[in-house]
């Protein structure tokens, strides 16, 4: 149990890295006195394309820093848990891909936040179960579905301050690095076969003799097994962006 807690708090610690940075930021914004959103992406502009770095640790306002925190933090945890080779280079490359995309076609304005970094953790989850098609990876895209199903209706063309367009690119980045890393590692691979190796005991009236299992009728002297006994929260993100007009 104690190296249990270990390992959970491994996980987590990257995410909130991560998250203290922007929350360290956001803070420093606040005691500045002034808005840092002119140090966001601005797409199709030279003086813009640094934001393909700074746009994942600048947020609109507190509200919008926390709406990216938490799934920020939990994603980064299942993916440290169950894609332990994976994790170690996956955020920097959404963060580039995601921010490239935006930067190409997105509308001219101040695009911010981390949401396209969460849509392509979202996205990479969701997809790696079904293409590794292995029990932890498949239970956590039921869970991503079941936590953030309603992310695709971020990432389709709206108007307001939602830079959709941050979210579409991290949910394409998020696809294709889970096909890039679809290939489990060493480390990963072990998870599974932990579980295998964690499986309970068949039940005395198992017969499993032949190269297929199957229950023979329990007899007289055994009890018959009781058969066993056979959770929609969307989240939006959202981009807020400040919108300037273009010097010379």
């Amino acid at each position: 149990m104690q190296e249990e807690k270990k390992h959970l708090f491994r996980s987590m610690l990257p995410g909130l890295v991560l998250a203290g940075v922007m929350w360290l930021i956001k803070l420093l914004e606040t005691l500045s006195g002034s808005s840092w959103s002119k140090y966001g992406l601005y797409p199709k502009e030279i003086f813009g394309i640094k934001g393909i770095l700074t746009m994942p640790f600048l947020h609109a306002d507190y509200a919008h820093l926390i709406a990216n925190t938490i799934p920020l933090v939990v994603l980064l945890t299942f993916i440290h848990i169950n894609y332990r080779e994976s994790a170690r280079k996956l955020p920097g490359w959404l963060i580039f891909a995601s921010g490239l995309w935006t930067w190409s076609f997105a509308r001219p304005s101040f695009h911010i936040g981390a949401s396209g970094l969460v849509y392509g953790l979202i996205s990479f989850v969701l997809f790696s179960g079904f293409i590794r098609r292995d029990r932890p990876s498949l239970a956590l895209s039921f869970l991503v579905i079941f936590l953030y199903g309603g992310f695709i209706w971020g990432m389709l063309p709206q108007g307001g301050n939602v830079s959709w367009e941050g979210h579409l690119s991290g949910g394409i980045a998020g696809f294709i690095f889970a096909f890039a890393f679809s290939k489990p590692s060493e480390d990963e691979t072990e998870i599974e076969d932990d579980l295998v190796a964690e499986e309970l005991p068949l039940p005395n009236h198992v017969n499993t003799s032949s190269s297929y299992i199957y229950f023979s009728p329990p007899t007289s002297s055994q009890n018959p097994e009781t058969p066993p006994q056979n959770f929609h929260l969307n989240y939006l993100y959202y981009e807020e962006a400040e919108p300037t007009q273009k010097t010379d």
